[in-house]
């Protein structure tokens, strides 16, 4: 026990010696740095005030931030919005463009306010505007069944456009060959010239005149027999003409006569071609003109020895070729004409009109090659559909040899056929004199 105070109780005085030391060290440092502790305040609140300006100006900066960040939002806010406006508005305008174009095809277009789309924003409005008046200007949309239409209406008008140029140019063409054929057959006449000494219409006196001056002395005058020929140029008070064939040949070797039918004013040359096609388009001088010229069929002869002689000729507008043919078909004219003339080389034939009647360009009326008996029935078919009773010939012999003028009618499926049958016919004079 007494050890045991013995050891603490020397450790307990060096502590407390150790503690006074101390606090006398603590109060010398306060004493030293007491002037320092008087100083500290004012820098610690000059160094608050210091901290605290730079935390305001950190503050600012980033408010600053945050409201240049929000600009920034905003802005491309804006933009988004603009650009959703101008898609609406496009969307919209197309929308409606459809609806307008959908209508017009259906039913009758129907007048509609104009919608005009609200803008977000002043620049978005000038755009539309813009777009707006663009499309405007734009012609409006059409559906498929609408331009299809439209399609159809421009190639009907090209078509009627190119058919009507086409017309105007044919019947140019029409005008100028009938014009170049009229002149070309007039400086034909030349060739033509009528003959006095065969007219048997001459006073007598006149002959009896020129007679007396031929022969001095005075010889009773004595009236000439009148042969067939002349009581039927008596008859129908018809002059007769002389043709130079030499000089027609000339010109063209097919020409095989001359057709002569005054009360019609018809007098022209005849050819005779290989085929029916070329005459059908080409002059009397083998020139092409759509007036063509007055041809036999083929198949005839050219001395008119067949049955039946058929002659082609136009119907002009005119009033050329074989126009007047038409004529025959009034009583008025029909009665007036009853005489055709034929001139050959060889010979002058006579023919008196006996049947004028219309009939379809594939009927078999036109034939060359008939026998006696065909021809007499020929000829009595023709008399019996006659537009006109000439009553000319009361029936047909096996001798009778006719002629048969054809035509086109306003109808183009039809043809005029005027036919005739030979007066001055030497082979049935003989025979019904039983030669």
């Amino acid at each position: 026990m007494s050890d045991e105070n013995k050891t603490s109780v020397p450790g307990s005085g060096t502590e407390e010696a150790k503690t006074t030391g101390s606090e006398q060290a603590d109060t010398k440092d306060a004493a030293q740095t007491a002037p320092a502790e008087e100083t500290k305040p004012a820098e610690a609140a000059a160094e608050k005030k210091e901290s605290e300006a730079k935390t305001e100006t950190e503050t600012k900066a980033e408010t600053k931030t945050e409201s240049e960040t929000k600009t920034d939002t905003e802005a491309k806010a804006e933009t988004a919005a603009k650009a959703d406006a101008e898609t609406k508005a496009e969307t919209k305008a197309e929308t409606k463009a459809e609806t307008e174009t959908k209508a017009e095809a259906k039913a009758e277009p129907e007048v509609k306010a104009e919608v005009t789309p609200e803008p977000s924003a002043p620049a978005a409005a000038s755009k539309d505007e813009e777009r707006l008046c663009r499309d405007d200007i734009r012609p409006p949309r059409m559906s498929a069944g609408r331009k299809a239409s439209e399609a159809l209406r421009k190639v009907v008008f090209c078509v009627a456009l190119v058919v009507m140029i086409g017309s105007i140019l044919f019947l140019a063409k029409s005008g100028y060959d009938y014009l170049v054929n009229h002149f070309e057959y007039s400086s034909l006449s030349q060739y033509t010239k009528k003959d006095p000494n065969k007219n048997p219409n001459k006073d007598p006196k006149e002959t009896e005149t020129e007679n007396h001056s031929e022969n001095e002395t005075d010889v009773p005058a004595t009236e000439p027999e009148k042969t067939q020929i002349d009581e039927i140029l008596a008859k129908y008070e018809y002059e007769p003409m002389e043709v130079d064939f030499d000089s027609l040949k000339e010109i063209n070797s097919d020409v095989v006569g001359w057709i002569d039918i005054p009360a019609l004013n018809i007098s022209y040359p005849m050819v005779l071609g290989e085929d029916n096609n070329f005459y059908l388009r080409h002059s009397f001088k083998k020139i092409y003109n759509i007036g063509g010229a007055i041809f036999l069929d083929y198949r005839n002869n050219g001395d008119f020895s067949d049955r039946n002689t058929v002659i082609y000729g136009h119907n002009q507008e005119n009033e050329k070729m074989f126009s007047n043919l038409l004529n025959l078909t009034e009583a008025k004219d029909a009665k007036k004409c009853q005489l055709m003339v034929i001139y050959t080389p060889e010979e002058t034939l006579y023919y008196q009109v006996f049947s004028v009647r219309i009939r379809h360009y594939m009927d078999p009326v036109y034939g060359v090659s008939y026998t006696s008996g065909e021809l007499k029935s020929y000829g009595e078919n023709a008399l019996f559909e006659s537009e006109y009773n000439y009553n000319a010939i009361s029936e047909f012999t096996d001798y009778d040899k006719i002629i048969s003028l054809v035509t086109c009618c306003e109808d183009q499926d039809y043809r005029l056929l005027v036919h005739g049958y030979l007066l001055n016919n030497a082979e049935k004079e003989a025979a019904l004199k039983g030669e």
